[in-house]
């Protein structure tokens, strides 16, 4: 691995074109926001196929599950977290939230 890029989180997260967009960004050591804080601006793009990202998504449910057992995360903050925004802009889908449901006990397959 030749580089770390560092990210204040996800700023955005959308299907486009087939392809899963997802956006970082990372806070703002001189930009503020209304209320004086560090204005978060968009840093990265990451796209990938959705296959990939479901095999991304599965990669990090597993993290999460390492850091609960360590004591590092707790259980109530993580089902708080999974309940973030994603949109679909992708005019030939109808539709907001296709998640369905909680994958740890039901497993999603990517298709071919």
């Amino acid at each position: 691995m030749q580089n770390t890029i560092y990210t204040d989180g996800v700023t955005n997260i959308a299907l486009t074109k087939g392809m899963v967009r997802i956006e970082f960004g990372a806070l703002s050591i001189t930009a503020k926001d209304g209320d004086g804080r560090p204005a978060v601006g968009e840093r990265h793009q990451l796209t990938m196929t959705p296959k990939t990202f479901l095999e991304t998504f599965g990669n990090m449910e597993r993290m999460l599950q390492m850091l609960i057992e360590k004591g590092i995360v707790h259980e109530s903050d993580a089902d708080e977290q999974r309940a973030g925004p994603a949109r679909d802009e992708d005019l030939s889908l109808e539709g907001a939230d296709r998640r369905g449901g909680d994958r740890r006990r039901h497993p999603v397959e990517p298709r071919d």
